[in-house]
């Protein structure tokens, strides 16, 4: 697949970046392994080898320039070459409040995690401009944009900085035939900050969050990692062609599960069949192993919905502005409970969450939810699937006025794919399980 590339690899140890060295050696790459620990960054070069790869192990403390220099020249002495350098290496440093942080802990977590990347850029582009042509993506973390991990300022800092380098040395060298960009992959933060102590530096720890500007849903595995960056390195174009594009976050989401936003009233004071209809759906996500995203209410359509998926096994995650938590009730018994200080923030995160949108009978609220993700499918800033669960004709009156919009040219026929109708919850769930997340 890889077609005998060059592939550097720090932190190539331990984790995410032992996987990835793995899943690259697998598929034909020519893997140089940097890592602090010897004995770690041996054994990933030892599987590579077991399986008929081919690797070389260097030992590297990014933190220090002449260490990356000899990476450097050891893969080009080595290989001839230097086509994909993935600069994975990284330091967590400990978890606290920011006023019980020890100052010591600024310079570890700094000088790996920034300067480290800085340095292998630096002398990644040396030779990648000689060959006229390279990749190199630089490892953050959603920390790094934005932050919803307690007792992690440092490193959520230092991701920030990192994704900062990456777009700027992205405009830099675009022009000179390196495209440089930025994974960012979800983990197990809680497991991470537990070990952070103990792990040592050349090793990769990422953080969680709840939003990403390319947001691609895979297993938590470096062979996923891998596979994104190789369509990175070939040209392929991935989240409508984005991948080409230099600069751009690729955020790995470590989930496999499908997540439905599901849009719907507040209100307790509606007909019965519009509650049992909410109640009938979550059940039904629930059992295909699905995930809800919604306004985080307690009562209505929404708190039906909500504890018809707790009820038959399933995951719940709210997202509710400080100003509604009250006047909604919100659900405190969600998995994920998050409080945003705007509406704005509510939805952004909804959106960045989701993989498909569903819109339950609903008042104004609801209304403005569904055509306003509607109106960024049209103009293209997502391409998920929409649904509209017509219960009992409840949308009609709305479904009309869209067939006089089109009727009338103020919108275009293609338009009409924007989103499906179905008649009850059975039929939007059975539409939504023939759909890949993200597939027209």
């Amino acid at each position: 697949m890889f077609d005998e590339r060059v592939v550097l690899i720090t932190g190539g140890g331990s984790g995410i970046g032992r996987a990835t060295a793995l899943a690259f050696g697998r598929h034909g790459a020519r893997v140089v392994v940097g890592n602090r620990d010897r004995d770690a960054g041996e054994a990933t070069v030892a599987a590579i080898r077991a399986m008929g790869g081919t690797a070389l192990f260097v030992p590297t403390d990014v933190t220090r320039p002449t260490a990356v220099r000899a990476l450097i020249d050891a893969a080009v002495e080595t290989f001839g070459r230097l086509d994909v350098a993935f600069n994975n290496a990284g330091w967590f440093g400990s978890v606290a409040p920011l006023a019980e942080q020890d100052e010591h802990e600024f310079d570890p977590v700094f000088d790996t995690n920034v300067r480290g990347v800085f340095l292998c850029m630096k002398y990644e582009l040396a030779q990648m401009l000689k060959q006229g042509q390279g990749v190199i993506i630089n490892n953050a973390s959603t920390t790094g944009i934005r932050n919803s991990t307690m007792g992690v300022a440092l490193y959520a800092a230092a991701k920030a900085a990192v994704i900062s380098l990456t777009r700027s040395a992205a405009i830099e060298y675009a022009a000179h035939g390196v495209r440089i960009n930025c994974s960012s992959a979800r983990t197990d933060c809680d497991r991470h900050a537990g070990e952070s102590r103990r792990r040592q530096p050349g090793t990769f720890c990422c953080g969680d969050s709840h939003a990403t500007p390319w947001y691609i849903r895979r297993s938590r595995s470096g062979s996923s990692l891998a596979g994104i960056i190789g369509g990175v390195i070939r040209h392929r174009s991935g989240a409508g062609g984005r991948w080409r594009i230099p600069g751009i976050i690729i955020h790995i989401e470590g989930d496999t599960t499908m997540h439905v936003c599901v849009y719907c009233a507040s209100s307790d004071h509606v007909p019965a069949l519009y509650l049992e209809a909410a109640h009938t759906f979550g059940e039904g996500m629930a059992r295909r192993g699905w995930t809800l995203v919604y306004g985080g209410g307690g009562i209505g359509l929404m708190g039906a919905v909500a504890r018809a998926v707790h009820g038959a096994g399933g995951r719940v995650i709210g997202v509710i502005p400080q100003t509604l938590l009250e006047r909604e009730v919100g659900y405190q018994e969600a998995d994920e409970l998050i409080v945003t200080g705007t509406l704005r923030e509510r939805k952004q995160i909804m959106d960045d969450r989701a993989d498909a949108f569903v819109a339950l009978p609903g008042g104004f609220g609801t209304l403005e939810e569904l055509l306003e993700i509607m109106t960024l499918r049209m103009l293209g800033y997502h391409n998920k699937p929409i649904v509209i669960v017509n219960i009992g004709g409840y949308f009609d009156p709305l479904l009309t006025q869209f067939e006089y919009i089109f009727t009338q040219n103020f919108a275009h026929e293609r338009y009409r794919r924007l989103y499906a109708v179905k008649a009850d919850p059975e039929t939007a769930l059975t539409y939504l399980e023939r759909i890949t997340p993200g597939s027209p």
